[in-house]
């Protein structure tokens, strides 16, 4: 949970620390948005509440799911997603990722409050890795068969490329006798530095 009656994350910056706009409204500086993102596994007793002046909207799996739009006083919502309702509406399944994403935008020059509430969205810490070996080429693989033996014009161990035709390097002993780091067909050097085979 976040709360904050006193929501001014842009004080004495912005506009208003180049000294392009005066500092007025008790010092603060209004007009601005926010935008929170937040991924989650879906378990279907997920409960987002917010509390605000001014617009706020709250999408779930990139549909709309709270809209507290327009210029208003210290207004809330609920979006809640235990019942089955709210797995058909969003396009959910149990064990599935998903994005929660809050706009806010700050208009009128009052007052700025800001409370988020996430219920039961807790979620296990993951970790981001390349599987080299798989047979799909992900990013920083160069390549990837799946068994990535090695040899000449062959996917080595690491899924990068290793001893090739296009590499800038001169292989004479697989046949190459000039080789400038391009692959092009129209090469001029592409027609001599190919593998020879026989």
């Amino acid at each position: 949970m976040y709360s904050n009656s006193n929501f001014f994350p842009l004080d004495n910056k912005g506009w208003v620390a180049t000294g392009d706009e005066p500092v007025r409204n008790g010092g603060h500086n209004f007009s601005f948005t926010s935008e929170s993102r937040y991924w989650f596994e879906y378990k279907g007793v997920e409960k987002l509440s917010f509390t605000g002046d001014d617009d706020v909207w709250v999408f779930i799996n990139k549909q709309l799911a709270l809209d507290l739009g327009g210029v208003h006083s210290e207004l809330s919502g609920t979006v809640d997603l235990s019942p089955a309702s709210a797995a058909a509406r969003y396009n959910l399944r149990k064990g599935g990722i998903y994005e929660a994403i809050v706009f806010q935008a700050e208009r009128r020059t009052t007052q700025s409050n800001y409370k988020l509430t996430l219920s039961n969205f807790t979620t296990r810490r993951t970790e981001c890795k390349r599987n080299c070996g798989d047979g799909q080429v992900q990013p920083p693989e160069e390549c990837d068969t799946g068994t990535n033996p090695g040899g000449y014009g062959q996917c080595a161990p690491g899924c990068i490329w290793g001893l090739r035709c296009g590499d800038g390097i001169v292989q004479e002993a697989y046949g190459e006798s000039c080789d400038d780091g391009n692959t092009d067909n129209n090469d001029l050097c592409s027609n001599t530095y190919k593998l020879r085979i026989g």
